[in-house]
């Protein structure tokens, strides 16, 4: 969906976040009233933008610390990466987990609590002015999503990547498409394309996916395997092996 305007919108509108999720829209704007021109004029990145700044929303959680590993372990990574999460043992857990090898990288490190409101407050300062490249959602709470999109840098793209149920909506502030031209999309990354690409770049080395792995057990174990990720046991994944 295309948004054209030459004057400022009155009010943020709540958008259905989780058909952005699982429906892929996507919404673009600019003031040319040339629609096609507005689809065309910045195309919508699925990739992190090379060099620039990027911010893990969630990132803590078993799907977070996948994104952040891929980022750190892609070609072509970020210049900076940004991890937030409520929980303290899930950020040390990943910063010792992944914060050398992407200081190794050149890339620029920081992980941050924003339930400790003074040290995130002071930490985010840096990026008032100019904000991020790319946001990736991984809490699937709508004031969460509606608190990030304004971190926005202009042409930025924040991706929705949570798992919001269709019909949840969050106020999000239209005017930053429009005259800020970021993008909003949402990927699932469940389609049969997704997993062929997934499994050839484990097949040729370019991504380790047992590093995302926390726990692992036979059948016998599935319903501790269940509770533990309702208690948010274990920063990773769990994997459950059958004969």
């Amino acid at each position: 969906m295309a948004f054209s305007s030459e004057e400022k919108l009155s009010h943020s509108v709540n958008i259905d976040v989780g058909r952005i999720h699982y429906n892929r829209w996507v919404f673009v704007g600019g003031r040319d009233t040339d629609i096609a021109l507005l689809y065309r004029r910045t195309p919508v990145r699925s990739a992190l933008k090379y060099d620039g700044k990027a911010m893990f929303v969630g990132a803590g959680g078993p799907m977070g610390r996948m994104h952040v590993q891929h980022a750190i372990e892609t070609a072509n990574p970020p210049g900076m990466i940004v991890c937030s999460d409520v929980s303290d043992d899930r950020l040390k857990d990943l910063d010792d987990s992944y914060s050398s090898e992407a200081r190794e990288k050149g890339i620029e490190w920081l992980c941050i609590n924003p339930t400790k409101k003074e040290v995130y407050d002071k930490a985010m300062e840096q990026f008032k002015m100019n904000g991020f490249d790319d946001i990736i959602m991984l809490a699937p709470i709508p004031s969460v999503i509606s608190d990030a999109a304004r971190w926005l840098a202009p042409k930025g793209v924040m991706n929705i990547f949570a798992g919001v149920a269709r019909g949840t909506t969050a106020l999000l502030d239209l005017n930053d498409a429009i005259f800020k031209e970021i993008r909003i999309i949402g990927h699932s990354a469940s389609s049969i394309e997704d997993m062929i690409t997934m499994l050839n770049k484990v097949e040729t080395g370019h991504l380790s996916t047992n590093r995302s792995v926390a726990a692992v057990g036979s059948l016998e174990a599935v319903k501790d395997g269940l509770q533990s990720l309702m208690d948010a046991t274990y920063p990773g994944k769990v994997v459950i092996f059958s004969k």
